[in-house]
C-alpha cells in the first residue's frame, strides 16, 4: 500500500485535499453498479420500489446501489430480484466506470464495431444494445474468456459475431467504422474490489503492460476507417499503460485525440509523470484530453480513456501494404459467397444455407417475411446471417461463434420451427395481464381458462413488451418459458404465486 500511494502521490497530480480522499476511498468496499438491458420500463418500475437503488444520470439504463456488502445482503427481496434479472439476461453486473467507453464511442445503429478484447462481455452488450443493421465482431484469444463473452450474449438477437485472436494479429476484415480498445492492463484502478491488487503491486507491473498494449491499439488504428473512431482504455492508473502509450501512437500522424466534455467529475489527462528514463514524457499537451476517473470522483474504480479519430487518408492502401496483399487479393479475402461455399466453419462446426422449403415453412408458419440469409446445423438450429456480417467474414478469421440460435426445431413436431428472436416477429398477439400470469405461472393450460384464443401451431403473445412463444391447438397453449424466466415474470409482476407450476394440474 505504501509503494502504490507513494508513487501515485508523484504521479497523479492531486492536490493534498484530494490525495487524502482518494487514499482513503481506496480503503473502502466498492459499491454495487448494474445495467439493465431489456423491457427497461417494466425494470425501472420496480427499481423505483427500493430507495437505495439510484440511477447513474450519466449512463442510459444504469445504476448503484448506495449500501454496503453487508446492507446488501440484508435486503434479501431486491437481492432475489436482480440475481433473477442477470440469470435472465434482463441485466448485468458492470462496474460504473466500466461503462464509460461505449458512452464515448458514439456507436451508430448502422456502424461496423470491432470490440478488440471483449471478454468478459459487458462493454460488448452495451455496444449491441446500440447495433440495428450494422455488425459488432467481439473479439479475444482466452478460450475461457470466450465461453463467458459467449454466455453473455446469449439472449442478445443482433448481428454479432465473435472471434478469437490475438488482438495485436486480428486479421485483415473490411474496416470498421468504430473500434474499442479496452485493452488487457494491471488493474490497479479496481483495487476496491479486488484486495490482491494491492498486495502484489510493484511499479514494474505497468511497465510490463504497455509494450503490449501499444500493439493492440497500433492494430485497431489500422483496422479503422478514415475518421473513424477508437477509445483506448484501461483500468489502471498507471500513465505507463496510459498516456504514455498514446503519446507514442501520437507520433505516427495517423489519429488525434477528441476533445470531450464528459457529464461527471474526472481529471484530464497527465501530460508530466516521474517513472523511468525509458519512458519519459515528451510534455504534450494534447495529453490533458485524455479522460481520468479517481475512485473518490464517483464512488468508483479509477479508470482511463481517450477518444481517438482516424485521420490518415489512405487507409486501405496502408493494411495491403502491410500484410503484401495486392488489390485483388484483398478483394478475394473480403469476398464470402454464401450460396457457393461449403457453409461457414464456426468453432469446428459448420454451418450451411437451409433449404428454401424450410424457410418457406417458418414464414407461412409465423406469417413473415425473413431477409436475411439463414445458415442452420443439420435443419435443426437455425442462425441469422445479416447482410452486414456477409461483408466480414473470410477464410482468415477465426468464428468462435456467430450469434444465437434464432429458430430452433420443436421436439414434440417434427414439422414446425420455434422462434428464439422475437425480432423477427412484427404483430405478436397482445394478451391480458390475467392470461400472462396463468401462461407464466403454467406450461400447459387450457383454454377455457384464458381469454386470448391463438391460431393453431406455433405462435408468439406478448404482454407489456414482453414476448413468449407457445404451441396450441383446440384444446390447450403450451408455452416454451424456461424456469430462470418463470422467476423473474414472477417477481417483477408481483404474482401472489411464487412458486412457478411446470405443468398442468
Amino acid at each position: 500500500m505504501n509503494e502504490f500511494l507513494s508513487y501515485y502521490k508523484i504521479n497523479l497530480n492531486l492536490s493534498e485535499d484530494e490525495l487524502d480522499n482518494f487514499s482513503n476511498i481506496i480503503k473502502t468496499p466498492l459499491p454495487c453498479s448494474f445495467r439493465i438491458i431489456k423491457n427497461n420500463d417494466i425494470i425501472s418500475k420496480k427499481l423505483e420500489e427500493y430507495p437505495f437503488v439510484k440511477k447513474i444520470n450519466f449512463i442510459e439504463n444504469g445504476y448503484f446501489v448506495e449500501l454496503s456488502k453487508k446492507e446488501l445482503r440484508e435486503k434479501k427481496e431486491f437481492r432475489k430480484l436482480l440475481v433473477s434479472l442477470v440469470d435472465c439476461g434482463m441485466a448485468y453486473r458492470q462496474e460504473m466506470v466500466s461503462m464509460l467507453p461505449v458512452l464515448f464511442l458514439d456507436v451508430q445503429p448502422d456502424d461496423a464495431v470491432l470490440d478488440m478484447c471483449a471478454a468478459p462481455g459487458s462493454k460488448t452488450m452495451q455496444i449491441l444494445e446500440k447495433i440495428d443493421k450494422g455488425i459488432l465482431i467481439s473479439n479475444d484469444i482466452n478460450f475461457n474468456r470466450l465461453q463467458v463473452l459467449k454466455s453473455f450474449t446469449n439472449n442478445i438477437y443482433k448481428p454479432h459475431i465473435i472471434t478469437a485472436h490475438n488482438a495485436y494479429q486480428f486479421p485483415n476484415t473490411k474496416l470498421f467504422d468504430k473500434i474499442l480498445c479496452d485493452v488487457p492492463c494491471t488493474g490497479d484502478g479496481t483495487m476496491r474490489k479486488n484486495e490482491d491488487i494491492m498486495k502484489k503491486w510493484n511499479i514494474s507491473g505497468g511497465i510490463g503492460m504497455q509494450k503490449l498494449q501499444t500493439k493492440i491499439l497500433k492494430r485497431g488504428i489500422e483496422l479503422c476507417k478514415e475518421n473513424g473512431l477508437i477509445v483506448y482504455s484501461t483500468c489502471s492508473l498507471n500513465p505507463v499503460e496510459n498516456e504514455y502509450v498514446i503519446q507514442e501512437v501520437l507520433k505516427e500522424g495517423k489519429i488525434r485525440i477528441e476533445q470531450v466534455s464528459p457529464k461527471f467529475k474526472h481529471s484530464e489527462g497527465l501530460v508530466q509523470w516521474e517513472v523511468s528514463k525509458n519512458f519519459k514524457s515528451d510534455g504534450n499537451e494534447e495529453l490533458k484530453k485524455c479522460v481520468r476517473v479517481y475512485p473518490h470522483h464517483l464512488n468508483s474504480g479509477g479508470f482511463f480513456f481517450c477518444v481517438l479519430r482516424r485521420i490518415y487518408n489512405n487507409v486501405e492502401k496502408e493494411i495491403n501494404n502491410k500484410n503484401s496483399l495486392d488489390a485483388k487479393k484483398e478483394k478475394d479475402l473480403q469476398k464470402y459467397d454464401i450460396e457457393i461455399t461449403e457453409g461457414i466453419n464456426v468453432n469446428d462446426i459448420i454451418l450451411k444455407p437451409i433449404k428454401p422449403e424450410i424457410k418457406n415453412l417458418i414464414e407461412e408458419q409465423y406469417e413473415i417475411k425473413i431477409d436475411e440469409i439463414l445458415v442452420a446445423t443439420e435443419e435443426k438450429n437455425l442462425y441469422l446471417l445479416y447482410k452486414k456480417m456477409l461483408e466480414y467474414i473470410n477464410s482468415k478469421l477465426k468464428i468462435y461463434s456467430i450469434g444465437n440460435k434464432s429458430i430452433i426445431l420443436n421436439k414434440f413436431d417434427v414439422i414446425s420451427y420455434r422462434i428464439k428472436n422475437y425480432n423477427l416477429i412484427q404483430n405478436p398477439i397482445e394478451i391480458s395481464k390475467e392470461d400472462f400470469e396463468i401462461l407464466v405461472e403454467k406450461e400447459e393450460i387450457e383454454l377455457k381458462y384464458l381469454k386470448v384464443r391463438p391460431n393453431k401451431g406455433m405462435g408468439v403473445l406478448c404482454y407489456n413488451g414482453i414476448d413468449l412463444t407457445i404451441w396450441s391447438n383446440d384444446k390447450k397453449i403450451k408455452t416454451f418459458i424456461n424456469k430462470e424466466h418463470r422467476k423473474c415474470y414472477s417477481l417483477l409482476f408481483c404474482f401472489e404465486n411464487n412458486d412457478i407450476k411446470t405443468s398442468l394440474e
